[in-house]
């Protein structure tokens, strides 16, 4: 099992669209590439003298210098990546925060242990959903537009044998040596599992992908918790100390619950009443390929070592505490 999955990687490569120069995110972060932050935190991710983690440090705001005027300037940066060192740092800075998650709370861990030994198989629903995620992602690279994510969306998987379809590379890697090696001794084949699939869907009605084993549906957990420290910031999830203790009990409703209730939430639109409902149900609903993105909103920023952190990225638009009404 590896975090963070392929499917993250590929879901928050949809959901952030590639921007090569700094652009500014849903909560008013200066970011670059799929979303990955210009701010304090990155330096903790982007080791040694680098050329990105040297704009940044240069351009973090001074002593008693206006949040908004480093923030323009974060913007304004004569710096840009390939998507391939956008994919790298998005890679990056998801293990950095799993690593910081797994070492402050029991109920992160908990939840990935239970992952187990969990690879996303080929005819699972991760891997449909996966392909046309991978699919989609690859109609924005050649339109170089945003909607070209919205406007299409392909023919959901319609395998005749799982054979005819290319193997997700974790269950190549955790189990044959090859394809070839697959071909020869296909469990799925030999069982015709496609065809006594379908035949139980005409006969009960059954969904047209199989449902998640308990290990997938953890995995599906871990990446919903790993997308929200990408969206919300490593050090907003550290304070989020009622939402891992729910995950610690297996209380997957309260947690979303937890999750719902962060004000945040309402500046970051449909994305986080899906990942609560991944928390909630560990369920995949395709329809989430299609969301629709909420306009940026104006906020201030924080400052990493500030006193008063935690209240004081609440400010501008935002009143009062992270959590209640």
């Amino acid at each position: 099992m590896t975090i963070p999955s392929s499917l993250l990687i590929q879901e928050i490569m949809h959901y952030e669209g590639f921007a090569p120069k700094p652009v500014q995110s849903r909560i008013g972060m200066p970011c670059i590439d799929y979303g990955f932050p210009l701010w304090e935190e990155a330096l903790d991710i982007v080791h040694g003298n680098t050329k990105l983690a040297k704009h940044i440090k240069n351009n973090l705001p001074k002593n008693l210098e206006n949040t908004a005027t480093s923030v323009q300037r974060l913007l304004q940066l004569p710096f840009a990546v390939t998507e391939e060192t956008a994919k790298k740092l998005l890679i990056q800075s998801l293990l950095y925060h799993a690593e910081k998650l797994s070492q402050q709370y029991a109920g992160f861990r908990h939840l990935v242990n239970q992952c187990g030994t969990a690879v996303i198989y080929p005819y699972s629903s991760l891997a449909a959903y996966e392909k046309q995620l991978i699919t989609l992602n690859e109609e924005a690279k050649k339109s170089k537009t945003k909607q070209g994510t919205q406007s299409k969306m392909p023919s959901f998987f319609s395998a005749q044998n799982s054979t005819e379809q290319p193997l997700h590379p974790a269950f190549l890697q955790s189990f044959y040596a090859s394809s070839a090696a697959f071909a020869g001794a296909n469990p799925f084949r030999q069982h015709n599992f496609f065809a006594n699939h379908r035949k139980a869907r005409r006969r009960k009605k059954v969904p047209i992908y199989p449902d998640l084993t308990p290990e997938e549906q953890a995995l599906l957990r871990v990446d919903s918790v790993l997308f929200a420290s990408h969206l919300l910031g490593i050090e907003i999830m550290l304070h989020m100390h009622d939402f891992f203790l729910a995950l610690q009990e297996d209380n997957y409703l309260e947690a979303s619950n937890q999750l719902l209730s962060h004000r945040a939430s309402s500046y970051l639109g449909a994305i986080m009443a899906i990942l609560a409902r991944r928390i909630r149900e560990a369920s995949l609903d395709y329809r989430d390929i299609a969301r629709q993105k909420a306009d940026i909103p104006t906020m201030h920023l924080h400052r990493k070592k500030a006193k008063n952190y935690f209240l004081q990225y609440g400010q501008g638009k935002m009143t009062g505490a992270f959590y209640g009404a």
